[in-house]
């Protein structure tokens, strides 16, 4: 079940989580950070909340990301963070940042195939990614947005 404000979905509920969506995405002013894991070398995406979650892809530690979700149950922290592995060079604010350079080349394992198309930003209309773009669940400990920004 979801609200709209101004044309956006805004917030979800699903089961006992509250969903709230980053009204930026994945643009030029959204959060964007790396996912690591302090007991593997990879972080699991999950293609959902409840408890029949699968496990989409693995992204590997230091995996450049941004954020489009988050999800808390009523009066806790968020527990969750739904990610998107996209091309660090695809983010204009990126071009020439070292914390983005670093974060590049890096092997995801895919558990659900891929269609073969490589992830790419949309070159019209919505800003957004089309393609293979690793996307899902992680726990929110498992997501570091980057704090000074890009």
């Amino acid at each position: 079940k979801c609200e709209r404000k101004s044309d956006r979905l805004s917030s979800c509920i699903a089961g006992e989580y509250q969903i709230e969506i980053t009204p930026r995405g994945c643009n030029a002013d959204g959060f964007y950070g790396v996912v690591s894991s302090d007991t593997a070398p990879s972080v699991d995406l999950m293609d959902g909340l409840l408890s029949e979650q699968q496990v989409v892809a693995r992204l590997p530690e230091g995996q450049f990301v941004c954020s489009v979700a988050s999800a808390r149950k009523p009066g806790e922290e968020a527990s969750w963070s739904y990610v998107m592995a996209i091309p660090a060079d695809s983010v204009p604010a990126c071009k020439g940042k070292a914390v983005c350079a670093q974060n590049q080349g890096r092997r995801i394992e895919w558990i659900k195939p891929p269609t073969g198309t490589a992830c790419r930003r949309q070159s019209t209309g919505y800003i957004g990614y089309i393609g293979d773009c690793a996307e899902g669940w992680v726990r929110s400990e498992e997501f570091g947005e980057f704090s000074t920004g890009l």
